[in-house]
């Protein structure tokens, strides 16, 4: 079998009860996800930004340590007490429960 051939032959041959036929296991975090011209950068949190002037910022696929970075940032992690609305707009289900987070 050929390498060009064997991924394909791969997932035509899965039969698992997590990844069926043709389906693929895609890391969220891979080389060049990261856009160099973003600033600032911020570990675990690919192509951060923030809206000019405004308190709205937006992060790619955040690591859970990459949350804290952008927690810690934006000044949430100083000690004091401060609401955050983050909303995550995937489609695969996750979940952050409060001891990941504390």
């Amino acid at each position: 079998m050929s390498l060009a051939k064997e991924p394909e032959q791969v997932m035509r041959q899965r039969d698992g009860s997590v990844l069926g036929k043709k389906t693929i296991l895609k890391s969220d975090h891979f080389p060049g996800c990261q856009n160099k011209r973003l600033s600032p950068h911020i570990e675990g949190a690919p192509n951060y930004r923030q809206a000019d002037s405004l308190r709205v910022h937006g992060v790619a696929i955040p690591t859970i340590d990459g949350i804290r970075n952008v927690l810690d940032h934006i000044g949430c992690l100083d000690g004091k007490k401060t609401q955050v609305l983050w909303i995550n707009l995937r489609e695969e289900p996750n979940s952050l429960p409060p001891p990941h987070m504390t």
